[in-house]
């Protein structure tokens, strides 16, 4: 679409400024035109050397789309096609934003990414929806320039188009098959979210810990089966990106102390009460202080306390010893396998409304 509205007056124009510049510009000022070039093409070299490359990728296109935008405007043009130019427009300066500036608090730019090139594809797709209308009778409109009288390319636009489609088809089909071959193992299709759980390890802290996700999952089956109502079930929090967090209240719908802590911080600036509840869950699991952890179990209504591979591995070994309290005073071992044990709180009562 670009090079069909840009090649229309391209030749008409280069020829003009050709005999300009041969027959009128002076020869000092044709030296000053090749040092202004030269300085030109020695900035893009250097953008691109300092890792600009997309940024003056996207000052180009953006150039182009202005450049039509305001031959458009001096035309009679149908208004339709100026909409779809200001789509485009918005969606490539969308890009060179994310480019230069990043959102104060984001992981490198990964959201800033996220957030707003997802605007910018949007607005690209829809003006592409136009644009593969626009050259599917496969030739060049004449604007009334004998030079471009239709020229027909039907078979070799449309053959390059479905080219483009099925190379952009390609990552959507075999990098999801090779995702999941490496992150997952490989099992049958299946409608349950849980299956997963019965064969799959989850290797964390540069493969220094595995959780064995079908005790978990032995664990979760009782839980849903066993436990009544919604009571706070504590569970411990692992790494950024690293671990499973919140595995059992996702799989329960039971409520816990704290999920997965970093959307929560960063979109929603509970940054210190989100700190506190890690601190307070570190405390829990790993403190011999009885009373302490007595108090924060208090504090957060917590009813069971879960204990699996991935809290092993993350907390004390000698806090954790407090919870086979043998003499029943505080906690009372409801459910255990190889790797999993789940705690009940003894001296909190459920609360029962009454009438």
């Amino acid at each position: 679409y670009f090079i069909i509205n840009l090649k229309i007056n391209i030749f008409s124009t280069n020829m003009r400024i050709a005999d300009y510049i041969c027959n009128y510009v002076p020869v000092d000022l044709k030296t000053k035109s090749i040092m202004v070039f030269s300085l030109f093409f020695a900035l893009c070299m250097t953008l691109v050397f300092y890792g600009y490359a997309t940024t003056l990728f996207l000052m180009f296109l953006i150039l182009i789309v202005l450049t039509i935008l305001r031959q458009k405007f001096r035309q009679p043009s149908k208004h339709y096609e100026i909409f779809i130019l200001i789509l485009i427009l918005i969606g490539f300066a969308t890009g060179l934003g994310v480019e230069l500036i990043t959102v104060q608090g984001d992981i490198t730019r990964m959201n800033t990414v996220f957030k707003f090139y997802l605007q910018a594809w949007l607005l690209l797709g829809v003006a592409t929806s136009y644009l593969i209308w626009y050259l599917s009778p496969g030739f060049i409109p004449n604007y009334g320039y004998k030079t471009f009288a239709i020229y027909k390319f039907g078979y070799l636009w449309k053959s390059i188009f479905v080219i483009l489609v099925l190379a952009g088809a390609i990552y959507p089909i075999f990098g999801t098959y090779d995702r999941i071959g490496f992150r997952f193992n490989s099992l049958p299709n299946t409608l349950n979210g849980l299956n997963y759980m019965k064969a799959a390890s989850y290797i964390f802290d540069d493969n220094r810990g595995v959780e064995n996700l079908k005790e978990d999952y032995e664990a979760v089956i009782w839980i849903r089966n066993n436990i009544k109502g919604s009571p706070v079930i504590l569970e411990g929090q692992g790494e950024l990106y690293r671990t499973l967090h919140g595995r059992v209240s996702i799989y329960t719908g039971l409520p816990t102390v704290l999920g997965w802590d970093n959307h929560q911080s960063q979109q929603r600036g509970y940054t210190e009460l989100i700190a506190e509840r890690k601190r307070d869950i570190e405390t829990i699991y790993s403190s011999s202080n009885l009373d302490a952890v007595m108090l924060l179990i208090d504090k957060y209504d917590i009813r069971y306390v879960y204990i699996g591979q991935l809290e092993k591995y993350y907390y004390n070994a000698e806090g954790l010893e407090k919870f086979d309290d043998r003499n029943g005073n505080y906690f009372d071992l409801s459910y255990y396998n190889d790797e999993v044990r789940i705690y009940k709180v003894k001296h909190i009562e459920q609360n029962v409304l009454q009438d």
